[in-house]
């Protein structure tokens, strides 16, 4: 019996593009032969290993087959986002799948579609080849490949637009500045399909405390293993992790603008000592590697935690000027930094400060109303209520920065609170005729609803304050919504409460009452370097109020929360920080600086008289 042969399957072009085998090119080769950089100063070029030295490890975790997601906690300026772009490009290529892009918002995923998605594309001809033959091929949300399969822009809440999705890929960019952190659960939801070939990367900076950073709660539960990079010293071979108390300043500079502007920032090895500076950072770097203490056989969560001070973005001299910052600041400030630098969520701080720890910051020797001699400014600061108006009133000095309570009280009325403001004077310590006159006032523009029978307070508050003289009384009101670094706003308000439109407009400064309770309960700490005191017959009833909030963790959120009813002079205290703040023009440091110029110039000498003339001139009337 005779067999005929049949013969071979003749393919179409398209089925051998489709059942052709792909070559299987790690991540960390394929990104430096195809993978171009799209933003910032290397624009245009093809991605080297030096520009970021621990992406190699990040690569080759990514690239192992039973690895099914990965975590990156970095700061900004560390390289993250190009690393979990070139990871998705390269599987992309040697595996064609629908992948996903998860943003913020709708905006975010509209922005990084035109700056970077597409620019990829476009940009790498490996990644051309794989795109339909279409001009619908690279649209705003989407990029669709020859296969079928699609590239889609997520966003939190967009779970309609998820619903009928199944990703083999998926990226989860910036996941702390989610509003609805649920959305993270339900983008990841989408991989289940490709439970054995998925692959999920999650990149983000921490954000706020420790309850409140999703990506650092869910690295630290679902990772098996979590990597740090370690420098190598090129001085004893030392394999070490670089820490932040192992970051110096050279000569014990403390001063943020010299230090970062000289470059003044170093690491000392712990072994042998030696300094490194920005370049010799870098270069250990590259020597050393990812490395983790724990170990776990074929790990499919995996972690990466990289302060900044490991990125060849990041100056050392940049560290230590925004840690000094951040210590004379406060505490949010610190936590800020924290997020940052440290890449871990801020310390939850929770006020628990009594009335014996302030006595401690009492002066004995001052009286009340009298200013101590280092103070060039005293502020006056007003709560005001249904009827009457708390008020406090500080002094202040610069360099180094102190504060003083000098006098505390109420008052019945607008008359007595312009009396106040406009003509007090305050006799500075150690003389009988120097007298002091407030600089800067503020006046709180709440205080509820009024009597039934007049208009609002606040309208009675805007219509005394337009009757002020410019330059010296503001009306203050707390900000409704938190800004990053923002502490202090103005805007003109130009109508009444009542709709009623104003004739010139009022200047209102919208201040972050919970930024400088947090500086005022620091600065009365044992801990700060700038501290605020109080003169020696102080009120109990003035501690009380001032102690009146704490500060508790509810919900995930730091918040301020009320112990007593009264918390009118605490109010005051936030009015008194926010006039000497640097964001409230003109600032209390330039006057500072003003001052001590004036007082470095020396006096011009007087011409002495002509004895002939006895100093008048001879020629006076004459032509």
């Amino acid at each position: 019996m005779t067999y005929t042969r049949k013969p071979d399957p003749v393919f179409f072009r398209a089925e051998r593009t489709f059942f052709r085998r792909r070559e299987q090119t790690p991540t960390y080769t394929w990104a430096q032969q195809n993978f171009r950089i799209v933003t910032g100063p290397l624009k245009g070029k093809f991605w080297t290993p030096s520009v970021i030295p621990y992406a190699s490890d990040i690569m080759e975790w990514f690239d192992r087959p039973y690895v099914r997601k990965l975590f990156i906690c970095a700061p900004s300026q560390t390289g993250k986002t190009t690393i979990a772009y070139a990871c998705i490009a390269a599987a992309l290529c040697r595996r064609p799948g629908p992948a996903g892009v998860g943003m913020p918002d709708e905006a975010a995923v509209n922005r990084i579609f035109d700056e970077k998605l597409i620019p990829h594309f476009k940009t790498s001809p490996a990644l051309r080849r794989l795109l339909l033959d279409s001009y619908l091929a690279m649209q705003k949300q989407e990029v669709r490949l020859k296969d079928g399969s699609r590239v889609y822009g997520l966003w939190a809440g967009s779970e309609s637009r998820m619903s009928s999705v199944s990703l083999q890929y998926l990226l989860i960019d910036e996941e702390d500045a989610y509003e609805k952190p649920a959305s993270i659960t339900s983008m990841e939801e989408r991989t289940i399909a490709f439970a054995h070939t998925s692959k999920i990367l999650r990149f983000s900076k921490p954000r706020g405390i420790d309850e409140e950073s999703r990506i650092w709660q869910d690295m630290q539960s679902e990772s098996q293993v979590i990597l740090e990079p370690h420098a190598r010293c090129p001085v004893c071979g030392t394999l070490q992790k670089m820490e932040l108390e192992n970051i110096h300043v050279r000569n014990d500079e403390r001063n943020p603008k010299k230090i970062l502007g000289e470059r003044l920032g170093y690491y000392k090895c712990i072994q042998c000592s030696s300094q490194w500076n920005d370049k010799v950072r870098d270069n250990a770097i590259a020597a050393g590697g990812c490395f983790t203490s724990k170990k776990y056989n074929r790990p499919s969560v995996v972690g990466f935690h990289i302060p900044s001070w490991n990125s060849p973005f990041v100056s050392l001299s940049k560290v230590m000027a925004d840690y000094f910052r951040a210590h004379a600041a406060g505490p949010s400030a610190l936590q800020r930094f924290d997020n940052n630098h440290k890449a871990v969520p801020g310390q939850t701080v929770v006020t628990e400060q009594t009335e014996e720890q302030l006595k401690n910051l009492i002066v004995p020797d001052l009286s009340p109303q009298v200013v101590p001699k280092d103070a060039i400014a005293l502020t006056f600061s007003a709560d005001t209520q249904k009827d009457y108006f708390y008020y406090s009133i500080w002094a202040h000095a610069m360099d180094p920065r102190k504060d003083w309570v000098i006098d505390a009280g109420i008052v019945g009325n607008f008359a007595e609170l312009e009396e106040m403001i406009f003509k007090s004077r305050f006799r500075r310590d150690g003389t009988d005729d120097d007298m002091v006159s407030i600089w800067r006032a503020a006046v709180d523009t709440g205080g509820g609803e009024g009597f039934r029978w007049e208009m609002t307070r606040t309208q009675q508050v805007y219509q005394w304050l337009l009757r002020q003289p410019p330059g010296v009384v503001f009306g203050t009101k707390g900000k409704s919504r938190k800004e990053p670094g923002v502490h202090v706003k103005f805007k003109p308000r130009q109508k009444f409460p009542d709709g009623r439109a104003m004739k010139y407009g009022l200047k209102l400064y919208f201040i972050d009452t919970g930024a400088f309770k947090d500086e005022l309960f620091w600065r009365l700490s044992d801990e700060s370097t700038e501290p605020i005191l109080f003169h020696g017959e102080i009120s109990r009833q003035y501690f009380k109020q001032i102690l009146a909030e704490r500060k508790v963790v509810k919900k995930g959120k730091e918040v301020w929360k009320k112990v007593r009813a009264d918390n009118h002079w605490l109010d005051c205290a936030v009015g008194h920080l926010a006039m000497t703040h640097w964001q409230w023009s003109p600032s209390l440091q330039t006057m500072a600086l003003q001052i001590k110029s004036k007082s470095s110039v020396p006096a011009k000498k007087k011409k002495k008289a002509n004895p002939y003339t006895n100093g008048q001139n001879p020629f006076a009337g004459q032509r």
